[in-house]
């Protein structure tokens, strides 16, 4: 899980995501988040939620989309790449991320942190639900 440097003075990691470049396959750009965010190499091993909803922003509308991966690390280490972006590293249990982490976001008050609490619930539910973990 990564921490960003707005908010390394809570208990609050996530998961590490970001963007697919213009032309770049989805495969791609999911590696590339992932070494990039934590010096792992990765292999996606299973396709998991695909979330869409709209964001507002004062008055911009923004159609959003999550695509949630399972995957399995490969290669690499742990560790920052991208010391810009990222505060700090760490590997977190379902119950610490669906525990202090996720109250923490709900507390926060942020729309982002509530949507991210969100995902990782909705990502957990579904693992339980296909039995894979």
């Amino acid at each position: 899980m990564i921490q960003k440097h707005d908010y390394a003075d809570t208990p609050i990691f996530r998961a590490p995501s970001g963007g697919a470049n213009s032309g770049e396959p989805l495969e791609v750009a999911a590696k590339r988040e992932m070494r990039e965010e934590t010096g792992l190499d990765i292999e996606l091993r299973r396709f998991v939620l695909d979330v869409t909803l709209e964001v507002r922003c004062r008055d911009v509308t923004i159609p959003w989309r999550s695509l949630v991966f399972l995957a399995d690390a490969v290669g690499g280490s742990l560790d920052i790449i991208d010391t810009r972006e990222i505060h700090a590293l760490r590997v977190m249990t379902k119950e610490e991320l669906l525990g202090e982490v996720e109250r923490a976001m709900l507390r926060s008050g942020w729309g982002g942190f509530k949507y991210r609490a969100f995902l990782c619930r909705a990502f957990f539910d579904e693992l339980d639900r296909i039995g894979s973990l």
